[in-house]
């Protein structure tokens, strides 16, 4: 789309439009074209497309753990294990829904930076980018916060002991449950 037709549809200015346009490009919603057009990428626009997510999220992470180059940083694993023991303590309670988006986001990208492959790194930020908004919409309540950090540490608490295996189990039937509580936040929100 060119940005002279999102002008006129959306009665911006250029300036605001294209300011716009590059907030979206960083979250991988939309890339620009040569000239003054935009081709807007895929987007988690349903129900069925938010499930397939989660899916390439169970399989890509679940794999990264079991990589050779696999490798904890035990300095890391002890910031997300305390921040996720912070959650627990109450911050769960406190903090905006952005920020445990970005917490939760961003546990999980460190579980995958470990595997020292950056093309699962690259694939888990742009499912993350794409998700972000669903996330917000769908929220589901803070009720599986507390399940979900405490299913952080046992999963930590593997890694720090090298049961690789396992905790590639676990975090798969992690990121399921996870899902399955969206896909019921879904139905009620429908």
């Amino acid at each position: 789309i060119s940005e002279n037709e999102l002008i006129r549809r959306y009665a911006v200015n250029r300036s605001r439009l294209q300011h716009l346009l590059g907030q979206i490009a960083e979250e991988g919603w939309v890339e620009r074209l040569p000239g003054h057009g935009w081709l807007f990428g895929s987007t988690l626009n349903s129900g069925e497309a938010y499930a397939r997510a989660y899916q390439f999220r169970a399989v890509i992470e679940s794999q990264a753990i079991l990589q050779p180059a696999f490798k904890v940083d035990p300095d890391a694993l002890r910031e997300a294990r305390t921040e996720q023991q912070d959650l627990l303590d109450g911050a769960m309670f406190t903090l905006p829904r952005t920020r445990l988006f970005e917490i939760n986001a961003n546990f999980h990208e460190t579980i995958v930076s470990w595997s020292n492959n950056g093309f699962f790194l690259d694939a888990l930020r742009r499912i993350n980018r794409l998700r972000r908004l669903m996330e917000y919409r769908v929220g589901g309540g803070r009720g599986r916060l507390k399940e979900q950090c405490e299913e952080h540490i046992v999963f930590l608490d593997m890694l720090a002991v090298d049961r690789r295996e396992e905790a590639a189990h676990f975090l798969r039937t992690h990121i399921d449950r996870a899902w399955q509580s969206k896909d019921r936040a879904m139905d009620v929100a429908r």
